[in-house]
């Protein structure tokens, strides 16, 4: 059974686990877009780390984005997925966050209050088990981008993950927050 965790809550992952999938829904016709950044001690080492609708693999074949909707309201279940795999990520590589933002959401109005339940998931890919739910709509009200959760290495070499649900102001301020140019 999954664990419904809140804003700043984490779990440990079981040791050996490799394979994870991080999944968002939501329940209206918006645009969500999720991202992933591959991050060495919370920082970039060169674009590809970013992997998004442009940049779907990540060069070490980690971090894939899977599935790309453009309609929340049409899907069963999950709407956009990244699929991790912790072997194939770069050794020094340390932590994968996962964000959001709402496509054209200025021009429309929009912020993760009112697209409609923005739940993410934290699936095991092994058995397909949800390890833990989070829903990111209320923690990010009135923002457009937010870090929605990672996934990162502890002291002891095993790994957690964590909510975070704290906003960015756009995905530049985020490609600059991790030492990404912008151009």
């Amino acid at each position: 059974m999954a664990i419904k965790l809140e804003k700043s809550q984490g779990i440990n992952l079981k040791k050996g686990l490799n394979e994870l999938k991080f999944t968002v829904s939501w329940q209206t016709s918006d645009d969500l877009d999720i991202q992933c950044l591959v991050l060495k001690d919370g920082k970039a080492t060169r674009d590809e780390d970013f992997v998004f609708y442009g940049n779907r693999v990540h060069p070490s074949g980690g971090a894939k984005l899977l599935k790309d909707c453009k309609d929340g309201s049409k899907q069963d279940g999950d709407d956009e997925t990244i699929e991790v795999t912790l072997s194939n990520l770069e050794p020094d590589k340390n932590e994968v966050w996962f964000t959001a933002s709402i496509y054209n959401a200025l021009d429309n109005g929009k912020h993760f209050g009112n697209v409609g339940k923005v739940t993410c998931s934290l699936i095991d890919c092994t058995n397909n088990e949800v390890l833990a739910t989070y829903e990111v709509d209320k923690d990010l009200f009135g923002e457009i981008a937010g870090k929605l959760c990672r996934v990162f290495k502890t002291d002891d070499g095993n790994y957690r993950y964590e909510t975070i649900g704290m906003p960015v102001n756009g995905l530049e301020s985020l490609l600059e927050e991790v030492g990404l140019e912008v151009a």
